[in-house]
Parts: C-alpha cells; structure tokens; sequence
C-alpha cells in the first residue's frame, strides 16, 4: 500500500513522535511511506529518525502564510506520490487538499478542543484516546475510531528498586498554560526531601528557572532542555517517579513511555491520561491545575512506595505491553486504511 502522511511541520512532541514510529514501522512491514511536511521549521534531529525507506517531501511554506504557491507544491508533490492512502494529522490539514485527494483522506486527532463541525462526512477520523473521541462526539457530532497511539516498548529502558522516592521526573514541552510544569515546581516545595528533573524546551523555560528560585527550590529542580527520545528511553530508568502535571492532554504518550520504564506515575486526572492508567489502578491522579491535590497525590506515593513501585514493574510494563505497542497501533490504522479503500473502489 501507498501511505502518504501529512503533518505541518516536525518539532519534538506526542504527535510527531507518533507519526515517526508508525511512518517507520509501516515501511519496515513492506508498505511504501512517504511524509509531506508542510510548513518550514522542522527540527533536523527528528528528521534524521525517518527509515531511509520513507519518503520526506518538504514545501517549506512559512506558518500562517497565505502565499497560495507552497500549498499547490504540496498537492503536486501528494499527487506525484499516488497515494492509495493520505493520513493528515492536523485539523487543517485536510482543507489543503483539493478534492481528489480528499477522498483517499483519514485524519487522526490527537487531542481535545479540535474543531471539525463542517469535515466531510466521507472521511474516517481516528481519535487518539476515548476522551478525545467522546470530545469530537459531544462538540462536533463527529464519529471516530479510537486508535490508541503507541510507544516502542522495546527501546526503553526499565528501572530498579530504590528504597524511597526521591527522584521526580516531567518530560514535556516548557508551554505551562498546556503543560502545567509550574504546578509542580510549586508542589516540590513541600517536599525537600525530593528532586525534579524537567526535560523539555519551550517559550516558558526561563519563567520556570525564575520560579524556582522565587520558591527556593532551585538546587534541587534540574532544567535538562530537550533531549533525543533515545536519550530519555535510557534516562527514564534513572528515576523514581513520573509526574504529568498538564492542564490540557489529549493522551500523553509520554505516560505510556514512563509506564514502559517500570515509573510509579502520578497524572493529573483528565480522561486521556487516565486511560493510560486504567482509571487510577495503576497510578495516582490529582485535580487539574490543582497545587494541592498534587501534593496529595505525591504524599499518597510516597506512604504506598514499595506497593507502588512492585505494581509498576509487574502490571504497569505488562499494561503498556498489551494496550499500548507501536505494533498494534500500525495494525489497527491498517485495517482503517483498507476499509476506507473498500469504500472508495
């Protein structure tokens, strides 16, 4: 099969993370894949992580440009692919294409808040969690199948025992309004015996190297910046601890990649996350932006440590063994491209 994936631009996050191991699992099975990357400003790293097999097409058009020429050199690169199926992964990313090629179209949504009221009836959505599609549901009218996003459980890294919990670790982009990193500089104060690692760069990383020395826990919160998913798959294991502390999260893949490493995970309690955690049984949830209850729900880890941790390294991994594989994703958008191709023989 013909597999043509359409994204806007490549930078480090759940999404482009997805789109990369899916793109690469699909070529290794024999498929032929290519990614039509719209917009400029993809990062080369990521890049570099495709399958030499996979086919980067680059219009380089400039974000929220309206020069009309990048999107005609993306349709004709699309055409010139003969796609027998296009997968678009931005809401937008459907409108760009002119009408023969929207019919070979599934679009994935990969959080909540997306707006589709007006998407063409015709084209399957996939939506990365139950929350997400009982949002799209709900807001948009809009069904969808739900296609849980996966993690190379193979390539991460498990941890070991440790005696107390100490160490606290938080991967995700330095956006607070999003990704809430604040909530827990903040909780960290009411532990000194504890450390924080944040991995992850963004617009608030200075804001949050400020806040930590206002609330006096600098020496013990550790700013890593970005790093290759490589890199944290190893470094995972050296932790005790995963904190997501997100206002806003349509899954968080990256509570997946901490369960794979044997983490103890604390997440806040919106419904995505909390799929990943079967409802609370294999975690501690908190309050949406809610200081304090994250700080309940670290002191409830800390009195329950060695429970919590043997239940992490047993039914956690096994968990994320069986609901969350790459290999399983790859399958289940498989079988949605064949049926949306049976349809449009």
């Amino acid at each position: 099969m013909k597999i043509l994936h359409v994204i806007f631009t490549l930078k480090t996050g759940g999404l482009e993370n997805l789109l990369l191991d899916i793109a690469n699992e699909q070529a290794n099975l024999g498929h032929e894949v290519g990614v039509l990357i719209v917009n400029s400003g993809s990062e080369p790293e990521l890049l570099k992580r495709f399958d030499s097999r996979v086919r980067i097409m680059q219009t380089s058009r400039k974000a929220g440009s309206r020069n009309p020429f990048p999107i005609i050199r993306a349709n004709f690169a699309a055409i010139s692919f003969h796609p027998d199926i296009i997968h678009v992964h931005n809401e937008n990313g459907v409108n760009i294409l002119i009408p023969p090629l929207r019919k070979k179209v599934i679009h994935t949504v990969h959080t909540t808040g997306i707006n589709l009221r007006g998407c063409q009836a015709s084209t399957p959505v996939a939506a990365i969690s139950e929350a997400v599609a009982e949002d799209l549901m709900s807001r948009c009218q809009v069904k969808s199948t739900v296609i849980m996003n996966g993690v190379k459980v193979g390539d991460i890294s498990h941890r070991s025992y440790s005696d107390y919990l100490v160490k606290l670790v938080c991967v995700g982009r330095m956006d607070v309004a999003v990704k809430g990193q604040d909530l827990l500089i903040k909780a960290l104060k009411e532990f000194p015996e504890m450390t924080l690692t944040l991995i992850g760069d963004g617009a608030d990383l200075s804001a949050m190297k400020d806040l930590s020395v206002e609330l006096g826990v600098d020496s013990r919160v550790e700013f890593l910046g970005a790093l290759q998913r490589s890199e944290i798959y190893s470094r995972l294991a050296d932790f005790d601890a995963f904190v997501l502390p997100s206002r806003q999260e349509g899954f968080g893949l990256v509570v997946a990649e901490a369960m794979a490493a044997g983490l103890p995970i604390i997440s806040v309690d919106l419904p995505g996350p909390m799929e990943i955690i079967a409802g609370g049984r294999l975690g501690y949830s908190f309050a949406a932006g809610s200081v304090e209850s994250l700080v309940e729900a670290i002191k409830a880890l800390r009195d329950e440590w060695p429970a919590a941790q043997k239940r992490a390294l047993t039914e956690g991994i096994d968990f994320v063994n069986a609901n969350f594989s790459v290999a399983s994703t790859v399958t289940n958008y498989l079988k949605l491209y064949q049926s949306h191709r049976a349809v449009n023989k």
